[in-house]
């Protein structure tokens, strides 16, 4: 792996790389981004996400979901990957989903790490959807 900034290394292990806390401040809370995606920007191959990524891209997300407190996932990723609960102790993950299509009774939710991430407009069919679930 190449580090580009604060100073310009080559061959550095990801975990010298994103081991530290990446700008974490005390007196406020901070955001990550990772992500990957092919040139045509599509964010999976063949219903999976782990196809576009190398060995290292594996192992720097490994390493920034390790020192993250939450983790914001999209709901198709959930359902598609088969989410669990997170590794990390205390860590939550926030399940992006406009229209409230989730397994509210798999090990995620139920676990008490996932929570829904949503909009205002879609808040109501979420409601119902929701609500439909945990009578049946």
């Amino acid at each position: 792996m190449r580090r580009l900034l604060p100073e310009p290394a080559d061959d550095i292990a990801v975990a010298d790389a994103y081991g530290s806390t990446l700008g974490r401040r005390p007196d406020r809370p901070w955001v990550g981004l990772c992500m990957v995606a092919s040139i045509d920007g599509s964010t999976v191959v063949g219903g999976n996400s782990a196809a576009l990524s190398s060995p290292t891209d594996t192992a720097v997300l490994s390493q920034l979901r390790a020192i993250a407190d939450v983790i914001v996932v999209g709901a198709g990723t959930v359902r598609d990957e088969g989410y669990g609960p997170p590794r990390k102790s205390g860590q939550r993950i926030g399940v992006v989903t406009r229209s409230g299509d989730v397994d509210l009774s798999s090990e995620l939710f139920t676990s008490g790490a996932g929570f829904l991430i949503t909009t205002s407009t879609h808040q109501a069919a979420i409601a119902a959807c929701t609500a439909g679930r945990a009578s049946t």
